[in-house]
């Protein structure tokens, strides 16, 4: 059971379910999944209460560390009561006067006078459609499965398999090829590694699907996906050698063809905070929609340029943003 704000209580495995039934029947955001809430969460630095029906989260910054406030529950009057407290609460702890990664269903509710509402493209989850990961289509020109096809020409002996999370041979395979990849990138993020080995650990308490690719004998690229509910895979971890030509692309067709097999339709890629080669990357798997989110301050009075009204709400099944 989560306290009442303003009391809060640290994220912890035990909390799950009621975390998650805040969540549930609705697209699934990346910044509101359990398992990658949990298992980033390598300082237990996020904070988590409950304040009129809605999950209320303090939260830090992906990329600095810092601080900030957040909810999801349903939407309706109600929310915006929520943003005002947590805004004042905000501005008390001195920290910016601004509520983060609200989701896309609350922002209409929160649309109201003396809160203004603005997007935040560098959040937008990117959704892809399996059906077309595992194709790949491209130009006449220039085709990913074209690449898949000559590497599985130039590496005839690369062999693909489920991952074994419970095999301590498999795991530490994992941690190789995810020290490559960031010796290859030139840059290293000790929390990252951390966080793999908190997941992959408990990943019984998941319901994940992991895909390895072995090239030489050797495990040389991998996914971890979480299988959710409606049709939805939400990504975790993807990692390769990025030396071998063709591999991030056979990983896809591959990882894609087993989120098909256990029933997904729907893949959060989630954000690209705003990387510009991160963002070139996802929007070249041409994802068929966003999960908004949305920054939302206190209205200085009139017509602000933050306001975002009549914004539209897409649709999966239909493509439409």
């Amino acid at each position: 059971m989560l306290p009442t704000f303003p009391q809060f209580k640290k994220l912890e495995l035990a909390d799950r379910s009621d975390v998650e039934q805040f969540t549930l029947g609705r697209p699934p955001s990346s910044d509101f999944n359990f398992a990658g809430l949990w298992c980033w969460d390598t300082d237990e630095q996020v904070r988590i209460a409950e304040l009129d029906d809605h999950l209320v989260m303090r939260s830090v910054d992906y990329q600095t560390g810092e601080p900030f406030y957040t909810f999801t529950g349903p939407d309706g009057e109600g929310s915006c009561g929520v943003a005002a407290i947590l805004l004042d609460h905000a501005a008390r702890e001195g920290l910016p006067p601004q509520l983060r990664l609200i989701p896309e269903h609350l922002a209409g509710s929160l649309r109201a006078d003396g809160l203004e509402v603005a997007e935040d493209p560098d959040n937008h989850d990117y959704i892809l459609s399996v059906e077309r990961l595992e194709r790949q289509p491209g130009t006449a020109h220039s085709s990913p499965m074209t690449k898949v096809r000559r590497f599985l020409r130039e590496r005839p002996t690369a062999r693909v398999a489920a991952l074994d999370f419970t095999s301590p041979c498999m795991r530490q395979e994992m941690a190789q090829v995810a020290e490559l990849w960031a010796r290859n990138k030139g840059e290293t993020n000790p929390k990252e590694e951390i966080a793999l080995a908190r997941l992959v650990g408990r990943s019984q308490e998941f319901r994940l699907a992991g895909t390895g690719v072995w090239v030489e004998g050797r495990l040389a690229a991998f996914d971890i996906a979480e299988i959710l509910p409606d049709g939805y895979a939400m990504a975790h971890f993807i990692k390769y050698d990025r030396t071998i030509r063709g591999l991030s692309k056979y990983l896809n067709h591959m990882s894609a063809r087993a989120m098909r097999e256990h029933g997904c339709q729907w893949f959060n890629f989630e954000q690209d905070l705003g990387i510009p080669g991160l963002r070139m990357h996802k929007r070249g798997l041409q994802p068929v929609a966003y999960l908004k989110k949305y920054i939302v301050t206190k209205s200085q009075g009139g017509q602000s340029p933050l306001a975002t009204r009549g914004q539209a709400h897409f649709s999966p099944s239909t493509g439409e943003k």
